[in-house]
């Protein structure tokens, strides 16, 4: 009988040494399975070739392409600038996603999106800028992301709050005077009325809040409590609405304890508060909506101007 040669059968007890070997480290990670073999068993990827593919795209490689190429003949304009707050109003050509950076400075500091509660992308934004200073100059950069990746980015923008009004006037259907939600028709999702989307959000004096009914439409309505029973010589009623075309309330009216009824009063947008005259007294005051376009019906803010009853 003939046997392999001594060096076959040292190569044969190598690759059996190699093999238990590996067998005792299989947990060792694999090579990743982005990188394919290559021709030369020995050979490897360049330091700069690995790192490359280790790394995810640079923002460097990011879309960044002016706003105004998507704004046509109307530019962002800043709409009912308060002490506080601020809207920014314009309609994107394309859908998207957008938000403000702003600030007394370039380095911004503070961010706001869509007042929508919908969210995604859409062509008819209003964001608001709020917690602002009186008579004080802000900084603002309006950016957006389209569905295809693409960021949309105007220049920066300033602008200044105008001083505080020296009016003393108090909104008596205000938490801070005292007022509170003794009922409502409902609230989004559920929420209570001190959340998100409930009905405090229309006592609060702050208009990036906003009390949204669940789809209640021309069924929703919220009592308010005054602090003490007063008379009223004036409502102001600012209504919500949606980028889809809903949630604005037209025509509503407002019920005293008492059993009197105000109105119907009529509201022309959804773009600021609108005051109506009146004179009556009450302890309780409650909104009904008697014409909208359906959906989550509601309000950004209630008030009621007058003085206690002594």
């Amino acid at each position: 009988m003939r046997f392999p040669p001594k060096t076959t059968w040292t190569a044969f007890g190598l690759l059996l040494i190699l093999s238990l070997v590996l067998a005792a480290c299989g947990s060792s990670p694999a090579p990743p399975a982005a990188v394919a073999p290559t021709a030369d068993p020995t050979a490897t990827l360049a330091p700069a070739d690995a790192a490359a593919m280790a790394q995810p795209s640079s923002p460097a490689d990011a879309r960044i392409r002016p706003l105004e190429e998507i704004t046509g003949d109307a530019p962002p304009r800043l709409e009912d600038i308060t002490p506080t707050d601020a809207v920014l109003v314009f309609n994107s050509e394309i859908p998207l996603a957008c938000a403000i950076v702003y600030g007394e400075t370039t380095d911004y500091g503070m961010l706001t999106l869509d007042r929508d509660m919908a969210g995604g992308a859409h062509t008819d934004h209003r964001p608001l800028m709020a917690n602002l200073k009186p008579d004080t100059v802000y900084h603002y950069r309006l950016q957006g992301s389209a569905e295809d990746g693409t960021i949309y980015m105007s220049d920066d923008m300033t602008f200044r709050t105008p001083p505080a009004p020296e009016s003393t006037e108090i909104n008596l259907a205000s938490m801070e005077a005292g007022a509170k939600v003794i009922a409502v028709s409902s609230n989004y999702g559920g929420a209570a009325n001190d959340a998100t989307w409930g009905a405090n959000g229309a006592l609060d004096g702050n208009r990036s809040t906003e009390w949204s009914s669940n789809g209640d439409g021309d069924n929703a309505f919220i009592e308010i409590a005054l602090a003490k029973k007063s008379r009223i010589n004036a409502i102001e009623v600012w209504t919500r609405s949606m980028s889809n075309n809903t949630a604005q309330i037209f025509k509503f009216t407002v019920t005293t304890d008492g059993g009197e009824v105000l109105g119907p009063f009529e509201l022309p947008d959804a773009g600021k508060p609108y005051r109506f005259d009146v004179d009556v007294e009450a302890s309780t005051l409650r909104l009904d909506v008697m014409a909208s376009n359906g959906g989550n019906t509601g309000l950004v803010e209630f008030a009621a101007y007058g003085s206690p009853v002594e």
